[in-house]
Order: structure tokens, then C-alpha cells, then sequence
């Protein structure tokens, strides 16, 4: 099967055969009661739920757009997705370029590191890594983003507004 997972034909795996889920299921139950069951369950997917459940209500996360400024250039559309308050990606539409955002809540506001992973200067395109400090107030982030490359400071800063879905 194109995309099946070996182990769910009956491969062979440390010299056993994996066991498929369903039965895997039934096992576990005949030996647990029902209730010890579902209380392993609940504890082994807690640290994923909680998490993923706190993210959601983090202000930073969603997708924000809006213009940004920067010295000698003319203004320039943004859009910026959280996936989580530890990171997102970024795009500029008018270079072409956008990235990676990584790091996190710093006080009341949010340091990331930006890295490009296209349209960079590496690729012959225009934009470079720098830092991103944001603050959010409701459905308004003020976004700064700074870095010295080759000796020269660059900063471009700007209001963006969460996209309603």
C-alpha cells in the first residue's frame, strides 16, 4: 500500500510483530478496568492538550497583517502567523521574502528571532535575519524588527491587526 505504515501490514519490528491499535486497544482493557483506562489516557495526553489549549488563548497567537515602515523604503504589506507564542512564520509579499519566528514572551511583550529562510540575501533577494519585539493591546500588535548587518543599523516598525477568520 503507497503510504501505509510498515508496521501496519504485520512487519516485523525487534524481531516481533507490531500489534495494530485496535487490538493493542482491547488488550490494554482486559487488563486495565475501564476507568484506570481512561484515567492513562487522560494523563498521558495532558501535557499536550494543556499546552495546546493555553496557546490558543495566548494574545500572539493567529494571524496578524498590516503595513510596516523602514528608512528609504516605501511602505510594505506583512503578515505574521503564530502558531504558538514560541514561534511562527513571517512574510513580506512586495520583496518576496519571509521566515522563521522562534522565541518567545519576554514581560509583558514578545522577543523572536527572525530568520529568513527565502528570498534573503543568500538567495540574491533583499531581506536579512533580525530581531522582532512585539506588543499586543486587543487586536493591535506594534511590531519592531532591528538588526546591524555589515555594520548598518536597520529597523522597521508598524501596526498590524489580528485577520478575523
Amino acid at each position: 500500500m503507497i503510504g501505509a505504515h510498515p508496521r501496519a501490514a504485520g512487519a516485523k519490528v525487534l524481531g516481533a510483530t507490531a500489534m495494530p491499535l485496535s487490538v493493542w486497544s482491547a488488550n490494554i482493557r482486559k487488563v486495565l478496568p475501564i476507568r484506570s483506562w481512561a484515567l492513562a489516557c487522560a494523563l498521558a495526553l495532558a501535557p499536550f492538550l494543556s499546552s495546546s489549549a493555553a496557546w490558543a488563548e495566548d494574545p500572539v497567537v493567529g494571524t496578524w497583517v498590516g503595513t510596516l515602515t523602514q528608512a528609504g523604503q516605501d511602505p510594505f504589506p506583512t503578515r505574521l502567523t503564530f502558531i504558538s507564542p514560541k514561534g511562527g512564520v513571517s512574510r513580506y509579499p512586495s520583496f518576496p521574502c519571509g521566515g522563521t519566528l522562534v522565541g518567545g514572551r519576554k514581560g509583558d511583550s514578545y522577543v523572536y528571532q527572525e530568520t529568513v529562510t527565502w528570498g534573503g540575501v543568500d538567495e540574491q533577494g533583499t531581506c536579512i535575519n533580525g530581531i522582532v519585539r512585539i506588543s499586543i493591546d486587543g487586536d493591535t500588535m506594534k511590531y519592531d524588527w532591528s538588526v546591524n548587518y555589515q555594520g548598518q543599523d536597520y529597523e522597521a516598525v508598524g501596526d498590524l491587526h489580528r485577520e478575523k477568520r
